[in-house]
């Protein structure tokens, strides 16, 4: 749909419903919060409304909430395309007949049209800029744009002047604002391609794109004498691009594997000959640093991630209850192994253990599905609960006992860091980057990747010994805290920039 048959459709409208209290509906509701008159916008609404906050200023219904709203109000289906059928399909159960869905060509334009008026309104001057920092993405829950966020904060601490790029609309704008980091947008296309398609031509027409965004970027370094780019992520190297253009240094920090995500580079000759050319290549995690055998050992430095340890961390008992809280957090989706989990409910079910079990996060839907499907095949849908994508995911992890990360290639683990300082016991898959993190039986426990079995008796174990299970969790709050600090992280990064650019970095 075009966005002036949108535009036309809800000036229309008697009421307005937003499906979807995300990214996407977030963009759809400043697109039409000028352009409609008071009272006819009701509100977000989502499937079960579970301790949904207001959006956007807005209240969130869970969609029962609103069935008097069928005959008078069109539903506008604003999440990502693979939701839409099963979305559209329970409003019409509902009985909700007028709904439109927001399809990939309705998205690109409306976000272009918002990048468009950001653009126009932004004032970057001609002030110096320390460090130009190119984002992997624009989430507020991505663990690589939330690290960027607190890095830039801290840099901001020691007097460096950071300016973020953003490749795509998207939420992680706003964590951008209340961090008072400054930021512009410069749309452009990542250099993956997918293993599992023929994507290639399809991908070579898009990298087109970027031609224009690297002359645009070499002018922004340039005008503003910046001294560093710090590429944040595997996926982008238009900073590297314009930076070798603008004879600037660059700093590559390497967030994720690739090849384990489904993708690879669409010229893996260019890949390895920008990224060695780096000043410095950061890895978080030495496993992470394993998975690219091309790159110059001689520049790679291993930098753990940083969390901003208040915004998580709770001395609190756990175990104080007999029902166990066994919260899982992150993108649903096969590589993340949340049916390891499903399988060792089955395990705890038969045991006569008393547990309930949170999935928090979106995905995958055919993923998603099956793991619905599975756990209605074990009987155990009152105890499973997915609950979706959440704000504050905190405040989950401050109510469980256990954290599980059943992730088969971790490439750090956010997720992890951020549960052992709320103070959950975490229980992760001995792969990718979790042992790095987690010492068996000191500060977390491990079990092998794809064994629902012997993860459930890892949680048997911590019901049994649960006086055991609380020490091991305080160590691994502890570690946390000293290893994983947002300022560690930044000090660490901060030197790095120093040995490049000398001590007035």
């Amino acid at each position: 749909m075009r966005s002036s048959l949108f535009y036309e459709k809800i000036s229309q409208a008697e009421g307005l419903i937003i499906y979807g209290a995300g990214m996407v509906g977030g963009l759809v509701y400043k697109s039409v919060a000028g352009r409609v008159s008071g009272g006819k916008l009701v509100g977000f609404a989502v499937t079960k409304r579970i301790g949904h906050a207001p959006y956007m200023g807005e209240k969130v219904y869970g969609i029962e909430e609103l069935r008097d709203q069928r005959t008078r109000s069109t539903v506008i289906i604003a999440t990502l395309p693979g939701h839409h059928e099963e979305i559209e399909r329970t409003l019409k159960e509902q009985g909700f007949s007028d709904i439109v869905r927001v399809d990939e060509e309705l998205y690109e334009e409306l976000s272009g049209e918002y990048i468009a008026a950001v653009l126009r309104e932004q004032e970057l001057g001609t002030e110096p800029i320390d460090v130009v920092c190119m984002a992997s993405d624009n989430n507020s829950t991505s663990g690589a744009f939330l690290c960027m966020a607190e890095l830039l904060e801290e840099l901001k601490k020691r007097g460096v002047a950071a300016l973020a790029v953003l490749p795509e609309y998207g939420s992680g704008e706003s964590l951008l604002q209340e961090r008072g980091i400054a930021y512009t947008y410069l749309p452009s296309e990542h250099w993956a391609v997918s293993t599992e398609t023929s994507d290639r031509e399809k991908k070579g027409q898009r990298l087109k794109r970027n031609v224009q965004a690297v002359v645009e970027l070499e002018t922004l370094l340039r005008k503003h004498s910046v001294k560093l780019v710090h590429n944040n992520t595997t996926y982008t190297y238009v900073g590297a691009e314009a930076a070798k253009k603008a004879g600037i240094p660059v700093v590559w920090h390497l967030r994720e594997n690739i090849r384990e995500q489904g993708y690879e580079f669409e010229n893996p000759e260019l890949a390895a000959e920008l990224m060695n050319a780096s000043r410095a290549l950061i890895a978080v995690s030495k496993y992470l640093s394993g998975c690219y055998q091309f790159l110059r050992r001689d520049k790679l430095h291993i930098v753990y991630d940083g969390v901003e340890i208040e915004r998580y961390y709770e001395e609190r008992d756990i175990f104080r209850e007999e029902t166990i809280t066994i919260v899982a957090a992150g993108v649903v989706m096969p590589l993340k192994g949340q049916e390891d989990l499903i399988e060792a409910a089955k395990g705890l079910k038969e045991e006569g253990i008393d547990f309930q079990i949170w999935i928090i996060g979106n995905g995958d839907p055919s993923y998603i599905r099956r793991l619905w499907e599975q756990t209605v095949a074990y009987g155990l849908q009152e105890r499973v609960a997915f609950l979706g994508k959440q704000e504050n995911i905190g405040k989950f992890y401050k109510k469980a006992d256990i954290a599980v990360v059943c992730s088969r290639a971790e490439s750090f683990g956010r997720v992890t860091v951020e549960a052992q300082l709320a103070g959950c016991l975490v229980a992760g898959a001995a792969a990718g980057a979790t042992p790095e993190l987690l010492e068996d039986g000191e500060t977390g426990l491990l079990y092998p990747p794809g064994s629902g079995a012997a993860l459930k008796e890892k949680i048997s174990w911590a019901a049994r010994e649960r006086a055991r299970a609380v020490e091991i969790a305080r160590n691994g709050q502890r570690q946390a805290c000293r290893r994983f600090s947002k300022e560690e992280n930044a000090g660490n990064i901060y030197k790095i920039y120093q040995e490049i650019l000398g001590e007035n970095a």
